[in-house]
Formats: structure tokens, sequence, C-alpha cells
């Protein structure tokens, strides 16, 4: 099993982008901080300046098709956006481990390839029965799009 870097102030509030290497990256917004540290994300300068939110918003799937996973605490859920459910299954659990997370409270898990979107309890991910129930694609809490 990979070691993730831990945070020394644990989860902040606003979200995380977490690496595919498992370094997490604290953010107040998600695709500002592609703006404000391109490098951190393996972009350049250029990538990002002047652009506009579409385009910001292109960049933040892509870099989430390559293996970057994004988390935010909305609405009362644990939120991440992946590439692979699965595949990341493991930085999620980090992450709800790392938020002290507990037993029924939701996780959403939205797949990019192919597009799904997962919900269930915290058991649910540490069980693995949050991959037994598929949401109707059609429902979007959060979302780039």
């Amino acid at each position: 099993m990979k070691h993730h870097k831990k945070i020394e102030r644990g989860l902040p509030p606003e979200g995380l982008w977490i690496s595919p290497d498992w370094v997490e990256v604290p953010v107040v917004e998600h695709l500002i901080a592609l703006q404000q540290e391109p490098e951190r994300f393996g972009l350049s300068p250029r990538d990002v300046a002047g652009a506009r939110i579409e385009q910001l918003r292109v960049l933040a799937e892509d870099l989430i098709r390559s293996g970057w996973t994004r988390f935010r605490f909305l609405a009362g859920a644990y939120a991440f956006e992946v590439d692979n459910a699965k595949r990341r299954i493991g930085i999620i659990e980090n992450v709800l481990a790392d938020a002290r997370a507990y037993g029924r409270e939701t996780v959403v898990i939205s797949q990019a390839v192919p597009k799904r979107e997962f919900e269930g309890s915290v058991d649910d991910v540490y069980e693995r029965r949050i991959f037994m129930w598929q949401e109707n694609p059609a429902r979007n809490r959060w979302r780039f799009t």
C-alpha cells in the first residue's frame, strides 16, 4: 500500500486535489488553485494564463482523467471525482479516515471513465458495497460541467 503525505493540520474543510502518487494539495477553490500554482499540477503558467472558467474546467477534467482526485465535503456528503473509482479507492479511504468520517455519512464518487456516479455510506466504501449501487448519471450534485 502506498503511503500518502499527510497534511499537518488535518483535512481542510475547503477541499483537496490529490495527485496520482497521493500528495494532498489543500485548496479553497479547485479551479483557482490551477491558476495560482500550475506547476504543482504539471501545467505551465502559459496553460492557465488568461484562461476562462470553461478552459480551466477542461484542464481540471484532464487532470482527473490522468489520475488526480478532486475532493470536497459538500452539502453533507464527501464528494470525490476520480478517473476510476476502484483504482482510487485507497485514496478515498485515506481521505475519509483523515476526515474522521463514520458509518452512515454520505459518500458520492463521480467516475470519469466510464462515466458513473456511485453513492452510499462511508461503511459502503470500506466494505466495497458502494460499487453495487450506481446513481442516475443525470443527477449531478457537484461537477465541473
